[in-house]
């Protein structure tokens, strides 16, 4: 559950060939915030230097970069494309699918589910977090050339929403909502229109999913059932950013960002009727998350820091409306904070403020649902920094980018690293275009 939005950055971003994976094509084509939210346009102007685009990297995406005659952008990472049957990505029957799947479940128990980037379609993939060569392919999405999907899993394992881009669609066509069974690959298209830019957020009955559709005068926020009949539950000419839906399904919490700054606001999903929840900042926010009992909104707020733009993590009691800052008095850089299942909040962070040590590399920060450091530190990378994404269901792993370099300025390459609380780190793919689709678990 995560929103998206971002313009285009100007200026070229590829990556060095240097690290793992050198010999490979380290273009990152698309910018992402797995489990996150999008900042607004004025957050992001500079790929490069100190600029609050470095930021934007560090907090869960990619630097976007460019080639010639391919534009690339922040809408690159939604699109409007076509499932390949199974038969052309190799796969002798849906039944095929499902009994790997299931032998892959049986074996591994809980599977990190992925996109993974491709010039011409991306790969779906279910891996074991604990050995990801230990993987099976869901479905392979053909999309525009150099456009990628932006995939979420249904909460209850059983779909996986993903809005694409056709080869063949126009400059000015919008995305598309598809939905894919993910025992059979089979697929069905639920929408068109929706923001390439926007994001799939689910709710929790697995029953509907929530996107956003832009036009001449404003934003909608979309209400749409698996049948794909939609209703409007939010409309503004400002913009509006899908943070998530309240654990009974009754309400869908979004973001409000104008000249006034930011705000919170939240839509009957039934009556659409709305209310006021509160006033975040006068300036803006980012990376809004609602814990797993609906009682806190986590995100970050811009903090003054002379030239440079810096976030730090705040979190609002949304009963009580009142504000706390888990690390405050900390000199830290802070990254796209997460909730675990438990109420605890992890927060990426580099220890200096600006820089990754000589040494070892940074760890996100555990607190525990008191907000306290929690005993259990997360293990750090040989060097850089690891900026989290998510948690697996059971606590015992999180997904985070981890950065080669030291500092949020120049944050360097990036993988997407699977961290074991017992000190294991397993690197998900050599790619650097990779997304996090959510954990499939026996449960889901």
């Amino acid at each position: 559950m995560r929103a998206l939005e971002e313009p285009e950055l100007s200026g070229s971003a590829k990556l060095p060939a240097t690290g793992a994976g050198a010999g490979e094509d380290r273009w990152d084509r698309r910018m992402r915030l797995p489990h996150s939210n999008g900042a607004p346009a004025s957050a992001t102007t500079h790929p490069r230097g100190d600029g609050p685009a470095a930021f934007w990297l560090i907090s869960g995406g990619l630097m976007p970069g460019r080639r010639a005659l391919f534009l690339i952008a922040l809408l690159a990472t939604t699109g409007f494309g076509l499932v390949l049957a199974l038969a052309v990505t190799g796969r002798d029957s849906d039944a095929s699918l499902s009994g790997d799947l299931a032998a892959l479940r049986s074996e591994a128990g809980a599977l990190i589910v992925y996109s993974e980037f491709g010039q011409w379609a991306d790969t779906i993939w279910a891996a074991d977090p604990n050995d990801p060569a230990n993987r099976v392919a869901l479905a392979s999405i053909d999309h525009a050339y150099g456009f990628g999907i932006n995939p979420a899993l249904s909460p209850d394992g059983v779909h996986i929403a993903y809005t694409v881009r056709a080869r063949d669609a126009a400059q000015s066509a919008g995305g598309e909502l598809w939905l894919l069974d993910v025992e059979t690959s089979a697929a069905k298209r639920l929408a068109q229109q929706v923001d390439l830019a926007g994001a799939t957020v689910w709710s929790p009955a697995s029953d509907a999913i929530f996107v956003r559709r832009s036009g001449a005068n404003g934003a909608e926020l979309l209400r749409i059932d698996l049948s794909g009949a939609a209703t409007v539950l939010a409309s503004s000419a400002n913009g509006l950013y899908l943070i998530d839906v309240s654990p009974d399904g009754e309400w869908l919490y979004y973001a409000v960002l104008s000249a006034g700054g930011t705000d919170v606001v939240r839509a009957s999903v039934h009556s659409g009727k709305q209310e006021p929840v509160a006033h975040l900042s006068d300036g803006f926010s980012r990376d809004w998350r609602l814990s797993p009992n609906g009682e806190r909104l986590s995100y970050l707020a811009q903090a003054d820091s002379g030239s440079s733009v810096a976030f730090v993590a705040q979190v609002l009691d949304i009963s009580t409306g009142r504000t706390e800052t888990p690390l405050a008095g900390t000199p830290v850089a802070q990254f796209n904070p997460v909730w675990e299942r438990d109420g605890g909040l992890t927060i990426g962070q580099i220890s200096d403020g600006g820089a990754a040590s000589a040494g070892a590399g940074d760890a996100p920060l555990r607190l525990n649902a008191a907000g306290a450091v929690t005993d259990v530190a997360l293990p750090e990378p040989s060097a850089g920094f690891d900026v989290p994404l998510s948690w697996s269901p059971d606590g015992a792993h999180l997904a985070v980018r981890s950065f080669e370099g030291r500092s949020a300025a120049d944050p360097g390459p990036s993988r997407i690293v699977v961290v074991r609380t017992d000190g294991a780190r397993f690197e998900l793919s050599r790619r650097s275009d990779v997304a996090v689709a959510g954990w499939l678990t026996d449960g889901s």
